[in-house]
């Protein structure tokens, strides 16, 4: 009797993921769960699936299916060379092509891939927000109330004292835009979501995180996300803005990188996850930066 290899993960796929998996003719010959490289305690909800004509694709159940609808949404105006396109979608599932190739945390880059970096950002940054969607987009009263309720969990789990999160709720006033233009961002751009294909070409393969905000906080994810030597966030920063991205406002980057940082301490916290002191090590580095007088774009250009 032929087992079925979707019956052990259905409580992580969903109803609507097992859906989608089965709609090909082709049966599933195998299923894996992925791990996200930040979060690595979090249950699984990205799956490496096999058919049996040998075709792989990455399955992602979203947490809603509004969200799985915006990605597939963007996702047809992306470049399919260089964003993994949506190829199916049913309620909160996707499906993508499986992008063979080694990410860049393990196999290296070079300044010329930072570079290209910057200008997918400023692809994406671009392209047009869906009307649908603009009036659930967060703005700038948002982001404080993530900030606040982020930080809050960081004081409620014991990783900062109360003193510690009003001087940083006090940095991030000091430092917070009276607005922020809506944008599509990626919210993750870094080493371990592209990958060098076979050919050489570069693809960012989660794009499950798409979603409509800030382009600075986009930015300040991925200086918090992508730890690389000054000359290369330089080198980011200046083909993003060369590639038509809106050049960053550097007394507002203190803010963004608050928020930033905040957000992965407080879900590090929650899910108990390993490395869950390097967020706070960079909650008090942002601190000591401030305090003593510097500046956004010296912050910004840090490694």
């Amino acid at each position: 009797m032929e087992t079925d290899p979707l019956a052990p993960l259905r409580d992580d796929l969903g109803e609507d993921l097992c859906d989608l998996l089965q709609r090909r003719d082709v049966p599933v010959l195998e299923i894996q769960p992925l791990i996200a490289s930040e979060t690595p305690d979090r249950p699984p909800r990205a799956f490496r699936v096999l058919y049996a004509d040998g075709q792989a694709r990455k399955a992602v159940r979203c947490a809603q299916a509004a969200q799985a609808a915006l990605v597939a949404a963007i996702s047809r105006q992306l470049d399919s060379a260089a964003f993994a396109p949506v190829l199916a979608r049913a309620g909160a599932a996707l499906l993508m092509p499986w992008v063979e190739g080694v990410p860049l945390h393990a196999g290296g880059w070079d300044t010329a891939d930072v570079r290209h970096a910057g200008r997918l950002l400023a692809a994406l940054h671009a392209i047009a927000v869906p009307a649908d969607a603009a009036a659930n987009a967060v703005g700038v009263e948002s982001y404080a109330a993530f900030l606040r309720r982020n930080l809050a969990i960081l004081v409620r789990r014991a990783a900062i004292a109360e003193d510690e999160r009003q001087a940083l709720l006090a940095l991030a006033a000091a430092h917070a835009p009276p607005a922020c233009p809506l944008v599509v961002i990626h919210r993750d751009l870094c080493a371990d979501n592209l990958v060098r294909q076979p050919s050489g070409a570069l693809c960012v393969i989660d794009v499950e995180t798409l979603a409509l905000g800030a382009g600075d906080y986009d930015l300040a994810r991925t200086w918090y996300r992508w730890p690389m030597p000054p000359d290369q966030r330089q080198a980011l920063f200046d083909a993003y803005v060369a590639a038509g991205g809106r050049p960053p406002e550097w007394q507002h980057f203190p803010y963004w990188a608050i928020c930033a940082t905040a957000s992965s301490g407080a879900l590090r916290q929650l899910l108990g996850s390993a490395g869950a002191t390097i967020p706070l090590q960079r909650l008090r580095a942002l601190r000591r930066h401030l305090e003593c007088g510097g500046d956004g774009q010296r912050l910004a250009l840090q490694s």
